[in-house]
């Protein structure tokens, strides 16, 4: 299934367990990893229950909002994680959070790549009333329309071995 689905499908499951969304990792004779671009077509994905996306790394996989779209809104979301991925060109011209907009959300940003996103304010992530922390991870060459490429609003906010360069 798509990504897409795949979260729709976690955002439906009942109870409060987490649906971990695995992408394939190259294990010889068994798996081939899965590679290259998602580009999203039909907007933002939308997470509101427990979901632990992990991809194979950020030279393997990007998600894309196809400079049309923000790539991840999380909202009001009991636990999130997302690792291994490079999330690239999410746009929001007149709205905050082209990479990924966080409100009031737990949400764990693990060995990923946030790169060349555009919004008013936070261009990479807007994290709104949210606890964002970012684990190993870059934050390069996004643009913004007012500032910043990260951007919190009354959340909190922990960066560990990570780096925001260029934005």
């Amino acid at each position: 299934c798509s990504l897409r689905e795949a979260i729709n499908a976690a955002n439906a499951a009942p109870g409060t367990n987490t649906t971990t969304i695995t992408f394939a990792t190259n294990v010889s004779g068994i798996s081939t990893a899965v590679t290259g671009t998602i580009t999203l077509t039909n907007g933002q994905l939308m997470i509101y229950k427990r979901v632990a996306v992990n991809g194979p790394g950020v030279t393997n996989l990007t998600v894309s909002g196809n400079s049309s779209n923000r790539v991840f809104y999380v909202n009001l979301a009991p636990l999130v994680s997302i690792s291994g991925l490079t999330i690239a060109n999410g746009s929001e011209s007149g709205n905050d959070g082209g990479g990924i907009y966080n409100y009031n959300s737990p949400l764990t940003i693990d060995s990923c790549m946030l790169t060349s996103n555009r919004a008013v304010y936070g261009s990479a992530i807007y994290n709104k009333y949210g606890t964002l922390t970012i684990y190993n991870s870059l934050v390069c060459s996004n643009s913004n329309i007012n500032y910043g490429a990260l951007w919190n609003d009354a959340g909190t906010l922990i960066a560990v071995g990570s780096a925001v360069v260029k934005n």
